[in-house]
């Protein structure tokens, strides 16, 4: 049975990054190593829809980050639900799948709407009820959250955007949703024990290598790899 590993944190944080240097670091090691950036905007009904909502011209009309966390996680668990065979079928034929985001975006981005940790703990709860026994997704072994702050997030999100001749998408352009997903990223962390790497140290940026390293270490925390 693989070994499933998500790479969480908020825009801009390197998720992509961090994800294409594990799996190139495990593919050295030997294993068999599958990576999949989640949503799956091309190829699903789901992700084409959050395509529409977060990307197109008309995403402002939408108001997505706006919208109540459990009908805005319908469509992140509507693309996840729609791979299942997709993911089986990488998780038959490899050691490690590497998730660009997974279930637990939808902690991170729709549970930092909510105000109380009581009904973030409610919402965590009926998420992963939702996608791993109602939809039956595969479960994640170990959730790496990269941490900056959130006035980085958005400055990496806004550079990232110029560089590929955009602009930054709904979800991304929202202050308070973006700092709102950071103290949730934070507080899920904490309750579900994931391994947080922070990507800055005494106020200064750390290198994508440092953080790798970093990266590394923790999984070699949880599994021999």
């Amino acid at each position: 049975m693989a070994i499933l590993i998500s790479i969480e944190g908020s825009d801009g944080v390197g998720k992509k990054t961090q994800t294409d240097m594990l799996a190139k670091y495990l593919v050295e090691k030997g294993k068999r190593v599958a990576s999949v950036s989640i949503p799956r905007y091309g190829e699903t009904l789901g992700g084409k829809l959050l395509s529409e909502v977060l990307k197109s011209e008309r995403a402002e009309n939408y108001n997505f980050s706006t919208v109540e966390p459990k009908i805005a996680s319908m469509l992140y668990a509507m693309d996840r639900g729609e791979s299942i065979d997709y993911l089986n079928d990488l998780i038959s034929n490899n050691d490690v799948i590497i998730f660009d985001r997974y279930t637990e975006s939808n902690l991170l981005h729709q549970g930092g709407k909510l105000k109380t940790e009581k009904e973030r703990k409610e919402f965590a709860e009926w998420a992963y009820r939702l996608e791993n026994e109602m939809l039956g997704l595969p479960k994640t072994n170990l959730v790496i959250y990269l941490h900056i702050p959130a006035w980085l997030s958005m400055q990496r999100a806004e550079n990232r955007a110029v560089q590929m001749g955009g602009k930054v998408d709904a979800a991304e352009a929202d202050e308070e949703y973006i700092i709102n997903s950071h103290n949730a990223g934070m507080y899920y962390a904490k309750i579900f024990n994931w391994e947080v790497v922070d990507g800055m140290a005494g106020g200064v940026e750390l290198s994508k290598e440092y953080i790798h390293g970093l990266v590394v270490d923790k999984i070699n925390k949880h599994f021999k790899v």
